[in-house]
């Protein structure tokens, strides 16, 4: 979901960098979730 989405990003210290409101918030989440997939 969304707010575990965020959860994951504030515990790995994003949320001093991107607000949930932030263009860029999007694109950290796909990148984290590209991550989560990576062989």
């Amino acid at each position: 979901t969304e707010e575990e989405g965020k959860r994951i990003l504030k515990a790995l210290g994003f949320d001093r960098f991107f607000a949930p409101s932030d263009e860029d918030y999007d694109y950290v989440r796909d990148l984290h979730t590209l991550w989560l997939s990576a062989p």
